[in-house]
């Protein structure tokens, strides 16, 4: 999908390329050749970074520029670049070490599960109980949506606290297709790492407003952006998920998703 995107907007070439040469990888041949490493988290990451600011890239050589920006987990690389705050160079080489640090911390036994239409702090009351009783490690990891929380930790503990929400009146409870257990304290170790190569890292004067979120607080992110006067939220990347999200958060909000040619063809000549 974006290999059409790259082929056309020969001003993207420049992006892709930096990314590779910040990490080392083949991003195009990662991007657009079918392979097995994609799935894997220290490659998935990168390249959906490289992807994201390509996108990026190509909206503002045509003169748009965001008012405001924010991401979603991996995202917040992608509005930490929008704002001005982190050079794409210094972006990517970091992104490429979380997703190293993040694959050697939990190569497997993770899990993640998104829990539906029950109350968040019946949520977390849950995985606190099954934290303790289990003695392992399970917590809630993002706040999506109204009606939509994920859970994470070790896969037994997450299941277990799966189970306890179903009973206690979740509409459903539905694991995800990821490949680590993404904002947990299983990735401690991988932070600290991970705050180790900030350090070196030169944090610039912010130009673009950046909201950012902990614990993956997407809902009050979104909810904030609009109480400052936001009526309109153009989502980077492939995927459709936040688009999703904003529907049930606010229908009110215009969202746009450009994660295609045509995608971006039609946003920047309307």
């Amino acid at each position: 999908m974006f290999k059409l995107f790259y082929d056309t907007l020969p001003n993207e070439y420049a992006v892709i390329d930096l990314a590779s040469e910040q990490t080392g990888l083949d991003i195009p041949a990662l991007c657009f050749e079918e392979n097995d490493k994609l799935n894997i988290t220290e490659y998935t990451q990168i390249c959906m970074l490289a992807v994201e600011a390509a996108i990026y890239q190509a909206i503002i050589d045509k003169g748009i520029t965001p008012d405001v920006t924010a991401g979603l987990s991996l995202g917040e690389y992608g509005a930490l670049i929008a704002s001005g705050a982190m050079t794409m160079a210094d972006a990517f080489a970091v992104v490429r070490k979380r997703g190293i640090y993040m694959q050697e911390a939990v190569p497997t036994g993770g899990a993640m599960t998104a829990v539906l239409g029950l109350d968040p702090q019946v949520i977390e009351d849950i995985c606190k109980k099954t934290a303790d009783e289990t003695n392992s490690v399970v917590s809630v990891a993002n706040y999506n949506c109204p009606g939509q929380i994920v859970i994470t930790g070790e896969k037994a503990a997450v299941d277990a606290a799966a189970a306890a929400c179903s009973e206690t009146g979740a509409k459903r409870c539905v694991p995800l297709k990821v490949s680590g257990p993404f904002h947990s304290a299983m990735l401690k170790g991988a932070g600290e790492k991970l705050a180790d190569a900030l350090e070196s890292v030169e944090i610039h004067d912010i130009k673009v407003p950046y909201i950012t979120n902990v614990t993956v607080r997407w809902q009050q992110t979104i909810e904030r952006l609009i109480a400052d006067g936001a009526d309109e939220c153009v989502e980077i990347g492939p995927g459709r998920s936040l688009s999703g999200f904003m529907r049930k958060i606010n229908r009110d909000v215009k969202v746009v998703n450009i994660d295609k040619l045509e995608d971006f063809e039609k946003y920047v000549n309307r």
